[in-house]
């Protein structure tokens, strides 16, 4: 079951309810029945396509998989709305669901954000926004073959970038069209809102599960990603911080091919 309702800020969000027996096997397994969870869902599609329309089925089967509520976003699409609106009208949504203004009133250690490609960036991007501007914090997120980075040119650092750029159903030249609509202009592309892997600090984020495909141009900095919040790492610019060591991410075995140094956070 789905409904359709206008938040406050006047975007559209899709609210998916499990089937009443999915619902009570998943509560009977937990022996919790007023513990109700939520899957606040962003889809993909590059920023520029896809809709919640088109996501209706995923985001039933996950309601009845799961026997939790499905809240699925329907952002404003570049090249009409660049960067940041898209992100905005996610924050909005997920603040409202976190600070329990939603009629469900679901507790916010109850909710998980979850995101395919572009929309896993957007919850990437949120987790970060919602730490600095202190209003929310999600406990969980689900990162599905997450876009991160902000270049899928030969330059990138990734070599999955390269490896599966081409023949495949998500190419490198795709992506790059794909961040090319998305932002404003170059600044953008150096934010760590529109990119989260180049955000200095990764601190303070949440639980976080990564899924990447193994023929995706996406899939090293997937990887990359989960790697630095699990570390906690930062990046930092001053290498007289004691508190950062020094990693040169390569590609191939010639110190040559090093594309650049990243100063971390042990």
């Amino acid at each position: 079951m789905r409904k359709y309702i206008t938040g406050v800020m006047q975007f559209r969000f899709v609210f998916s309810f499990p089937t009443e027996k999915s619902f009570r096997e998943s509560e009977e397994k937990k022996h919790n029945i007023q513990d109700k969870k939520m899957l606040l869902f962003i889809h993909g599609g590059g920023w520029v396509t896809e809709s919640i329309d088109n996501y209706e089925r995923i985001c039933a089967r996950l309601a009845n998989a799961t026997g939790q509520y499905v809240v699925a976003v329907e952002y404003r699409l570049a090249p009409e709305d660049k960067f940041p609106a898209g992100l905005e009208d996610c924050y909005a949504v997920a603040k409202t669901l976190y600070s329990g203004d939603f009629m469900l009133n679901i507790k916010p250690e109850n909710i998980t954000l979850i995101g395919d490609s572009a929309g896993g960036n957007l919850c990437a991007a949120l987790s970060l926004m919602a730490r600095d501007y202190g209003e929310f914090m999600p406990k969980r997120q689900i990162l599905i073959y997450p876009a991160t980075y902000n270049d899928y040119t030969e330059n990138s650092p990734f070599p999955s970038v390269k490896e599966n750029g081409t023949d495949y159903l998500l190419t490198a030249g795709k992506m790059q069209d794909y961040i090319d609509l998305y932002a404003r202009n170059k600044e953008d592309k150096k934010n760590p809102y529109f990119a989260p892997y180049i955000a200095e600090d990764l601190a303070n984020q949440p639980d976080t599960l990564i899924l990447t495909c193994e023929f995706d141009p996406l899939r090293d900095e997937g990887e990359a990603y989960g790697k630095r919040l699990k570390r906690g790492w930062k990046l930092c610019g001053d290498t007289s911080d004691q508190r950062c060591i020094t990693w040169i991410f390569c590609v191939g075995d010639q110190a040559a091919s090093c594309t650049g140094k990243f100063h971390l956070y042990q």
